[in-house]
């Protein structure tokens, strides 16, 4: 299958080398140039997980990205979603997208939104070109007034703009467990450490036609995202299906324990201490905020009327283990205990996990009337510390109740 990445990250390059391996064509949107010609001309030194040389084709070009993938994988940060689903649809010139977010984060939510306001505008501006003369509605043989002529043109001139999505697909979290060590230098890619592959990945799938998932026999009846099952299927031992995108995104591991964890740690993170953030620092109590957290997350959940897993079970599920506790998992988890830690304030556990991952729980408790007290003392304290207003997706109740209807 041919499969566009946007974005030259960690789980990006990882996801790439993943494809390579199960005889799958990548191609990768970067922004940098650098990047685009060391990838394509020396390619990748990978260690770990998958052990290899790997030549990955990259482009700096997104209307090449938007028209060469049977499916669209988005592994940049949440921060960038907005932007890059916004570019994506006016490159893709009309041609129908399967995508996928693979980090979550309400990833989904902000590329229907998106297609939404670009549809909008599309109509808006077909609009103002028709003469209002054709503004007069028909009549039919039954005497009722059909639709005005100038909204049927509207409609003929704005179907070319609008873009088509056949599906948009998110996962809970990244499924692999990877970083760049080394820079890029004009002459030289760093090398790409894949320490985990998860065996479990958890997705839902917002369809241009409603179809549900099938809990029970973890398959979808639909076939709007038929490429993205096809891939994720063959890449990853289990797939399981989530009843809606407001499942995958509440249900999103990493926020609600880099957040509190972050901010417990903020001396050795500004001092640039190397440390192990789920084991060096970490503790019982620490767990005991996260569960305040877990809650909140849970209780919008039920108030959604969608299934949550507690994040003990959840983690538990990536790795097939059954640990009681959070201290119990990141201590004898090998790929948690070596976590290391953010050695800046400028990291995503900080600057993607809170405006992404906490600030969406304070709006939508709002939002729904559902209390998050602890989410909100959080947001307030990061704001605070840092200055900096932390705002993510916005909701609206007409965008849940259309959410909803997919």
């Amino acid at each position: 299958m041919k499969v566009s990445i946007i974005g030259a990250g960690n789980t990006g390059l990882a996801l790439a080398v993943h494809l390579l391996a199960s005889g799958h064509a990548p191609l990768v949107y970067t922004r940098s140039e650098t990047k685009a010609r060391l990838l394509t001309e020396r390619g990748l030194t990978v260690t770990g997980r998958f052990s290899d040389t790997s030549v990955i084709p990259a482009t700096t070009d997104l209307s090449e990205a938007a028209r060469y993938g049977e499916v669209i994988v988005i592994c940049t940060w949440a921060n960038a979603h907005r932007e890059v689903f916004d570019r994506l649809y006016a490159a893709a010139e009309g041609r129908p997208l399967h995508v996928l977010v693979l980090n979550g984060n309400w990833g989904a939510v902000e590329a229907f939104a998106a297609w939404r306001a670009t549809t909008a505008a599309a109509r808006t501006t077909a609009a103002n070109h028709i003469p209002e003369s054709d503004e007069s509605a028909g009549t039919a043989a039954d005497g009722s007034q059909t639709v005005p002529a100038r909204t049927i043109a509207a409609r003929t001139i704005a179907a070319p703009m609008i873009a088509k999505v056949s599906s948009i697909t998110e996962s809970t979290g990244m499924p692999y467990v990877a970083h760049v060590e080394g820079t890029w230098s004009t002459q030289t890619p760093p090398i790409l450490h894949i320490t985990a592959v998860k065996t479990t990945i958890t997705v839902a799938s917002i369809t241009s036609t409603s179809s549900a998932s099938n809990e029970t026999s973890g398959s979808r009846d639909g076939k709007d995202s038929a490429p993205v099952d096809d891939l994720i299927t063959d890449l990853y031992d289990q797939v399981e299906y989530a009843s809606s995108v407001f499942e995958t995104s509440l249900c999103a591991p990493n926020p609600i324990i880099h957040a509190p964890m972050c901010l417990l740690n903020m001396t050795q993170i500004e001092q640039g201490k190397p440390f192990h953030i789920l084991t060096d620092g970490f503790s019982e109590h620490a767990e005991r905020l996260i569960a305040h957290i877990d809650g909140e997350r849970h209780a919008l959940a039920e108030a959604l009327d969608v299934p949550y897993i507690p994040i003990v079970k959840q983690l538990n599920g990536f790795w097939d283990s059954d640990y009681p506790t959070l201290t119990e998992l990141f201590r004898n988890n090998p790929v948690y205990r070596e976590v290391m830690g953010p050695d800046s304030t400028t990291h995503r556990f900080i600057q993607e996990d809170i405006p992404y991952g906490i600030a969406p729980l304070v709006s939508l408790g709002r939002l729904i009337n559902v209390p998050t007290p602890t989410c909100e003392a959080l947001l307030t304290l990061y704001s605070d510390y840092f200055n900096v207003p932390y705002q993510g997706p916005t909701f609206a109740n007409d965008l849940i109740a259309a959410l909803r209807d997919r």
